[in-house]
């Protein structure tokens, strides 16, 4: 890892020429630290010489100016010896680097992670075998350089987003052909920000939403037997009745998108959306059951304790009665003997169902 910052310093040129040798040679971890901008830029310089060949295959920079040109050419030279890993990260506070429109361009990379940094706009991307991105903290130029981003990545099987610092509305559109796995936590809240989250990647198989700012979250497609994991408020704060009926479209929605998964864990936030959602419903608005219930879900993990509310008992009961194919319901807890005794005699749609509770007090 090369960083401008830290306690330990090189301490003379005749020791930083080792050390560059060693980096360009080996494909030991070395960590060095300076003392200013000015001897890290330089010791960079001389690292990435474009009279350089050999290659380099795992690159750490840890930065802390906002402008971050000086990386282009380092970038450039990257990319010429066949870097296949890259990380970059701010280790500073006062201010969101600006990364260069050269990050952009890697032919050989394999895995890209970038954390509390800012992208610029760019209508060219060449990123053909980038296969993991991590993306924590960035600030997007627009929604459109975000979507290049992703759809531009031919061989892409994981993506994860973590955090987005920009205070506008931005809708995070994941649209691969080659994707396998998303992780998506979003819980930093910007004044007056109402984002949401796109999805049409049939090859995912594995879903983690972890979300509290998306006031919609769409899922055109996904691979049939797709694990799902679901911590998603929809934006909001109060989960009484009147504020989910408020969100029933996007709620809606959602559930139509994943209705074809195999594997289901819903969180306690998820649940408490579901509960006020099933506290107003009536036997004639459960009449229409999502296709998931009837033709593909398997297991249905609910992670949260069952107090025996209305809302909650109707809600099990919906899964059990309904879902034809049902391997295995699991409750994290059940608080009261009387409640588990009322579970485990509701008639169940599968004759294989099995009801698992993990924890009775």
């Amino acid at each position: 890892m090369v960083s401008q910052w830290g306690a330990r310093k090189v301490r003379s040129s005749k020791v930083r020429l080792n050390v560059q040798d060693r980096i360009s040679q080996t494909d030991n971890s070395v960590m060095i630290y300076f003392p200013d901008l000015s001897s890290f830029r330089s010791f960079g310089d001389r690292v990435f010489d474009p009279t350089r060949v050999s290659c380099i295959r795992k690159l750490k920079l840890a930065i802390g100016e906002k402008d971050a040109s000086y990386l282009t050419p380092w970038f450039s030279a990257s990319d010429r010896r066949k870097i296949q890993h890259l990380h970059v990260k701010c280790c500073a506070h006062e201010h969101i680097p600006v990364l260069p429109i050269s990050m952009y361009v890697f032919e050989s990379l394999v895995c890209l992670k970038l954390y509390l940094l800012a992208l610029v706009d760019s209508e060219f991307f060449a990123l053909p075998c980038l296969k993991k991105m991590r993306l924590k903290a960035i600030l997007y130029p627009n929604e459109a350089t975000f979507e290049r981003l992703v759809s531009s990545c031919p061989v892409l099987e994981e993506l994860e987003i973590d955090e987005c610092l920009n205070d506008d509305a931005l809708i995070f559109r994941v649209l691969s052909t080659s994707l396998k796995k998303l992780s998506i936590d979003i819980h930093l809240l910007m004044d007056g920000t109402e984002s949401g989250v796109e999805i049409d990647a049939p090859q995912l198989s594995a879903l983690r939403i972890s979300d509290i700012l998306s006031e919609t979250f769409l899922v055109k497609e996904i691979h049939p037997n797709a694990k799902v994991t679901i911590s998603l408020t929809f934006g909001l704060e109060d989960f009484d009745v009147a504020s989910v009926l408020s969100k029933e479209s996007s709620i809606s929605n959602f559930l139509q998108g994943v209705s074809k998964v195999v594997d289901m864990t819903i969180c306690s936030d998820t649940y408490k959306v579901c509960e006020g959602d099933y506290d107003y419903m009536n036997e004639e608005s459960l009449s229409s059951v999502p296709e998931c219930l009837t033709l593909s879900l398997e297991f249905v993990y609910l992670e949260v304790p069952i107090e025996g509310h209305p809302g909650e008992m109707k809600l099990v009961r919906y899964f059990l009665q309904n879902s034809a194919i049902l391997k295995k319901l699991t409750l994290h807890s059940v608080r009261e003997k009387s409640t588990l005794i009322e579970l485990r005699r509701i008639r169940r749609g599968s004759t294989q169902c099995e009801l698992e509770v993990l924890q009775t007090n």
